[in-house]
């Protein structure tokens, strides 16, 4: 078995856009998803994803689901006004096969599944309530509901939290939580070493500024 590497892989579905559409700097699960996401593990985003990979599973968008007439807003329908985008199941086993056989995910601490589906791909069981975890040929998968706002499961306040224990036990698990806590640490040590020197530099500025007492005056110290 590969030696796993201290860093987490997050899957997502598709773009949202087509290629044409997306921004030239745009990153898999880019916006809403992400600090959704960010704020489920309990990081910042700069901390989520110095921990994680992304990708989207298909590199190409394959457009909007086509609204259903009881979704319409003419029908009395109020809860979104978006059914979120297609995802033809056949090909995106096709390329989760190839990911799986060539991307060495063994290596990965996690590997994170936005969505039942991206799931479906990966071919993994089914038969069970988001969120869940399960190991597949030396591969940890972390099955999350899909961040984007389409999804119901955001509504229940009890269900974010339920995902939030999921997701934040699987990193402690994984040994990712442990790379944050270094991480602050080191951060803590750095800003107070900074804070240190900062000290010190004014202490050595207050003295080189002073300007010597005159008999009768008092003369204060002056900075550039």
């Amino acid at each position: 078995m590969a030696e796993r590497i201290p860093r987490g892989l997050v899957v997502g579905q598709a773009p949202p856009l087509p290629p044409e559409s997306l921004s030239s700097d745009y990153k898999p699960l880019q916006g809403q998803p992400e600090k959704r996401l960010a704020r489920l593990a309990g990081l910042s985003l700069d901390e989520l994803w110095a921990f994680f990979d992304r990708v989207d599973l298909l590199g190409w968008c394959p457009g909007k689901k086509d609204r259903k007439s009881y979704h319409q807003w003419s029908a009395g329908y109020r809860k979104h006004r978006c059914d979120g985008h297609r995802f033809p199941l056949s090909v995106a086993r096709l390329v989760a096969a190839r990911l799986r056989r060539f991307g060495r995910l063994e290596r990965y601490a996690v590997v994170v599944l936005c969505g039942r589906l991206v799931a479906a791909a990966f071919a993994l069981s089914l038969d069970r309530c988001v969120p869940w975890t399960e190991e597949q040929d030396g591969v940890r998968f972390l099955v999350l509901p899909h961040p984007s706002g389409v999804s119901h499961f955001w509504n229940d306040e009890e269900s974010w939290h339920r995902a939030a224990m999921v997701f934040r036990s699987a990193l402690r698990a994984a040994g990712l939580r442990a790379c944050q806590d270094n991480l602050h640490e080191s951060t803590v040590q750095t800003q107070h070493h900074e804070a240190e020197l900062d000290e010190e530099n004014l202490e050595s500025l207050e003295t080189k500024t002073q300007v010597p007492k005159a008999k009768g005056q008092v003369h204060l110290g002056t900075y550039a």
